[in-house]
């Protein structure tokens, strides 16, 4: 039986071009995370090389009213449902940002911390990345506003309208994860401008769903 012949830059493959970008790259599901108390953004994203699809995003609303004991309960519960639910492989989260308010980071950081009890709980490996890395994998630029966000991850995944802010910031931040396995060069500065003009032109621009 002749033996198969298993792709350039394949791990088992004995042919390997250095000079390339990886011909064999393993499918990846991924699960972003932006916590906030009242509105935590999440997404899901199938990702194969250059290809990447959104399977769902979203947030988990929780009124004013609601104690903050009953809203992080809410964050874990629905995304241990929607780990159950989509099977990720690994999750992605934002890095803590410094706040001057002790109230706002203590709030912050306990939200955060339900995330990752869910994400822990399910046994997978999280990684973080800061704000202005995040921006700008998505959209070129790092001080990039939440509009622009949502509008380049609407261009990006072909979605048929800009997904709410939050959402809009877990699936950058899934799909900055996924740029940072597949193609790590692909996150320095001068590889990223190309997204940077399309960007800049929203700004100022009202962009009709």
């Amino acid at each position: 039986m002749p033996q198969e012949r298993l792709p350039v830059n394949h791990p088992g493959s004995a042919t390997v071009d250095k000079k390339a970008l990886p011909l064999y790259i393993p499918s990846m599901r991924i699960l972003g995370i932006d916590p906030s108390i009242r509105s935590t953004g999440y997404a899901v994203i199938d990702t194969t090389g250059n290809k990447t699809v959104s399977l769902t995003y979203g947030t988990i609303p929780n009124p004013p009213s609601r104690p903050p004991e009953f809203c992080l309960h809410q964050i874990y519960q629905k995304l241990s449902e929607l780990i159950l639910e989509f099977r990720p492989e690994t999750a992605a989260i934002e890095k803590i940002i410094y706040v001057q308010s002790t109230r706002t980071a203590i709030i912050m950081g306990s939200a955060r911390g339900a995330a990752l009890v869910a994400v822990a709980g399910a046994g997978l490996a999280i990684t973080e990345y800061p704000a202005k890395l995040i921006k700008k994998s998505a959209t070129g630029h790092g001080g990039a506003q939440k509009d622009q966000v949502s509008f380049m991850m609407r261009v990006l995944l072909g979605l048929r309208e800009n997904p709410p802010s939050d959402a809009a910031d877990a699936l950058a931040i899934a799909m900055t994860h996924a740029r940072a396995m597949n193609h790590p060069k692909l996150l320095q500065p001068s590889l990223v401008k190309s997204r940077k003009s399309l960007v800049l032109r929203t700004r100022n621009r009202k962009v009709i769903p």
